[in-house]
């Protein structure tokens, strides 16, 4: 329902959060490992920008590009525009691939992987590169985020990279965007310091004078009945 003056074909694509079993070991798997996206418009000079990133929303990302790249390829086509602009949502699990799929297709990661793999393959006794699949990843998409509830999976700089194109929705106090392999490691530690001893003090003797005052007020009660009767 774009204008015909709009140039973009413009998609809503939705991505949900944790749900199975296997989305809960991809939530489980903190591992941080390398990865890197070209700097925005120096795609051809091979400058990049590196940092950490939560190994199993990587995967997650990446595997949103690569499912979704002919669908969007065979949409623009058919709607006779010059480019595409998709706004992900998501929540949780899904906020963090979204966001991943967005780094993606923006710095255009996936077109540097994609010439790789030609490479690889025109280097080798077998040519698997596929004319579709080259023309699929060279659409032009640009794409913005929000995440509600994101996981925390970017190092500084690498999240600092997205700040044009994702927004984040935090409830107050959600553990969720503040957790991370680093975080529960502070947390270990800093519980190792807490003197709880008062604290548990104070815990015990309330709890004692809640007992004795439910169990004073249970024996008047049955002494009232008593006599009574």
């Amino acid at each position: 329902n774009s204008s015909k003056y709009d140039d973009a074909l413009h998609i809503l694509m939705v991505v949900r959060g944790t749900k199975s079993m296997s989305d809960l070991i991809t939530d489980a798997m903190m591992e941080a490992t390398d990865y890197e996206i070209p700097v925005p418009g120096n795609d051809n000079n091979g400058s990049s920008i590196r940092g950490k990133a939560h190994s199993g929303m990587i995967q997650s990302g990446q595997y949103l590009v690569q499912r979704h790249k002919k669908l969007l390829s065979t949409l623009l086509k058919l709607s006779n525009k010059q480019k595409i602009e998709v706004t992900l949502i998501g929540h949780s699990l899904g906020a963090g691939a979204a966001t991943i799929a967005a780094m993606e297709w923006n710095s255009k990661a996936y077109l540097r992987r994609q010439r790789q793999q030609k490479n690889d393959d025109s280097s080798s006794t077998r040519d698997n590169t596929n004319d579709d699949d080259v023309e699929a990843y060279n659409i032009p998409i640009s794409a913005h985020v929000v995440g509600f509830g994101c996981p925390a999976l970017l190092s500084e700089q690498l999240s600092r990279s997205t700040r044009d194109y994702v927004t984040t929705v935090i409830a107050d106090a959600d553990f969720i965007p503040r957790m991370s392999g680093a975080t529960l490691v502070n947390l270990l530690l800093d519980l190792r310091k807490l003197d709880y001893r008062k604290q548990a003090e104070r815990d015990v003797e309330q709890a004692l004078r809640e007992l004795q005052t439910r169990f004073t007020g249970y024996s008047s009660s049955s002494s009232d009945n008593g006599s009574e009767k």
